[in-house]
């Protein structure tokens, strides 16, 4: 007659493994398992607590506006310069002009006329028509836009 055989399993070390060790190695496996499902679940929960909107609500502010080269020089010449308050009203602005799908917009801002490019955010030109510095009666061409800030 032969004995019962209590070694069913290899440790993988070249030893079998009796019954009790072969139950401790598969508890630990359920155990992980549950670890792992317990941890998703709570993943979701911090997930579902955040509403998805939450980011999207914050405000964002429009990225600035730069000025090109030729609108530099007729800043200077003009003696024309804008304080922190007035360059976010203009980004404010464009930005309003780019989300009605405008291309070139005359944006008019206490009595200064900014002609800009809107998909670049580039102030191409700029004239202090409050003063009548830019002639009598200042033409603007080749925009689709204005905006009054």
């Amino acid at each position: 007659m032969t004995e019962p055989n209590n070694r069913i399993s290899s440790l993988g070390n070249g030893s079998a493994a009796t019954p009790a060790q072969v139950d401790r190695r598969q508890g630990d496996g359920e155990f992980e398992k549950l670890l792992r499902q317990q941890y998703a679940q709570q993943q979701v929960r911090q997930a579902q607590q955040q509403p998805f909107a939450a980011p999207l609500a914050s405000p964002v502010a429009p990225p600035p506006v730069s000025f090109s080269k030729h609108a530099l020089q007729r800043l200077d010449k003009r003696q024309i310069e804008l304080a922190p308050e007035q360059s976010q009203r203009l980004g404010n602005a464009v930005q309003a002009a780019a989300n009605k799908g405008a291309r070139q917009s005359l944006v008019i801002m206490d009595g200064i006329a900014f002609v800009v490019n809107v998909s670049d955010r580039t102030v191409v030109t700029a004239v202090d028509v409050g003063s009548g510095a830019g002639g009598s009666n200042p033409v603007f061409t080749n925009i689709d836009s204005a905006v009054v800030a």
